[in-house]
């Protein structure tokens, strides 16, 4: 699946210009809650338009996960293929499309005092420092709806409005591991595999993201 999402971009980026070239198609830059990115957009008829786009984003939080505070490196990467339906053949459309989701977390933490992990309590010693990631389904669904300012023709530039919700997924914890006196220790790698559920709990809330994006694009 992922192959052919790629394969639909690639061919979106060739393509789609070549298609709707007699109208006009545009080249844009854009900032969205994905990160910046760039996008390309063709209206093929007063009621169906296709972008394709490209997206990344690194930003840090801190995440409390129960008794432990962890560094949180986001790395947003996404590239989507959109269509767009105008039902009102104006500037008003409906889109949905799939993105490859590149998304992923990384996690590191090293307690100074003595934290609960799973059902029993370790000290900084014996646990060291945590390190882990996580990530969500390399394929997403997307749904939304916005406003294309100005018409698809050749010198226009345009200003474009989009909100919607990116369906990435529960976040899955790939690996968490911890460098302390216990590392190694079944009992405390038992506790760890509970550790990761508490934090995909508390990273539930990312598996439907919010998509708000603003674009400036030139028809050429």
């Amino acid at each position: 699946m992922k192959k052919i999402i790629m394969t639909a971009l690639a061919l979106a980026v060739v393509v789609l210009p070549h298609t709707v070239f007699g109208a006009g198609f545009g080249t844009g830059i854009k900032v969205s809650t994905l990160g910046p990115g760039v996008e390309i957009e063709g209206r093929m008829n007063d009621n169906l338009g296709l972008r394709a786009n490209a997206n990344y984003l690194p930003f840090s939080v801190s995440v409390s996960v129960d008794d432990i505070d962890y560094d949180a490196d986001f790395s947003w990467k996404s590239g989507g293929a959109m269509v767009d339906f105008y039902p009102f053949s104006g500037i008003f459309r409906i889109t949905g499309g799939l993105f490859y989701n590149g998304n992923d977390v990384d996690l590191s933490a090293s307690p100074n005092k003595n934290v609960t992990i799973g059902d029993n309590t370790y000290t900084p010693a014996q646990i060291g420092s945590i390190d882990g990631s996580l990530d969500f389904n390399a394929i997403a669904p997307y749904a939304g709806f916005g406003w294309s300012g100005g018409k698809a023709e050749s010198g226009n530039w345009t200003i474009s409005f989009d909100a919607g919700v990116l369906f990435q997924g529960s976040p899955s914890v790939d690996t968490l591991s911890a460098s302390g006196e216990l590392a190694g220790s079944a009992a405390f790698n038992a506790d760890l595999e509970k550790e990761k559920a508490e934090i995909e709990d508390e990273m539930e809330p990312f598996r439907y993201y919010p998509v708000l994006a603003l674009t400036l694009s030139y028809f050429w």
